[in-house]
């Protein structure tokens, strides 16, 4: 894990940041209790795919946040894996994405989502003390397809599965949360 600036919104995140084209940054404010900032990087093909990232070492009853096109639109959605066979809707508890727009497009290449997460500080991502801890780090899993996502209108979207597709991938990554904190974290989210 890293720092990065994302150039288009001159925010500074914390997160995985490989030499592939794959990337997630984080923002916490100093006190984090429900809410945090996030941003998703994800390779495109001509055909479409998408991106993700759950709150755990597995993508089973954990948080998934997942970004894809909907031609020029970006959907981003909250949502859950009962299962490897899929994800369904997060209804757990109230979530809100608010997307930050100078970081929120499509190219020919990739989608990028940037956007405050409103909620997502939960019991099924991690705790307010966990994002205060300097020494331990928690679990992520990353996914991304470049296959196309069926139905992308909505969040009941079907992603096509990021194991078997070329130009896909996933891995677990340790991230100590504290690092994602920032003095500058209102001033961030006042962009959404």
């Amino acid at each position: 894990t890293g720092s990065y600036t994302d150039i288009d919104t001159g925010i500074t995140f914390h997160g995985y940041v490989p030499q592939s084209a794959y990337r997630f940054g984080m923002v916490l404010p100093q006190e984090p209790t429900t809410d945090f900032i996030a941003q998703l990087v994800s390779p495109l093909s001509d055909k479409g795919g998408w991106g993700g990232i759950g709150f755990a070492s597995s993508m089973i009853g954990t948080l998934l946040l997942a970004t894809w096109p909907n031609g020029t639109n970006v959907i981003t959605a909250p949502l859950i894996a009962k299962s490897y066979a899929g994800v369904v809707p997060y209804t757990a508890n109230p979530i809100t994405l608010s997307p930050i727009k100078r970081g929120t497009y499509v190219n020919s290449t990739h989608i990028t989502s940037t956007f405050l997460c409103g909620g997502c500080i939960n019991d099924h991502s991690f705790s307010p003390a966990q994002s205060k801890d300097s020494k331990s780090g928690v679990y992520l899993v990353y996914a991304y397809s470049q296959a196309a996502v069926t139905d992308p209108a909505g969040i009941k979207a079907t992603l096509p599965d990021h194991t078997s597709q070329p130009g896909g991938g996933w891995g677990i990554i340790t991230m100590v949360l504290s690092d994602a904190r920032s003095e500058h974290y209102d001033t961030y989210a006042a962009q959404a």
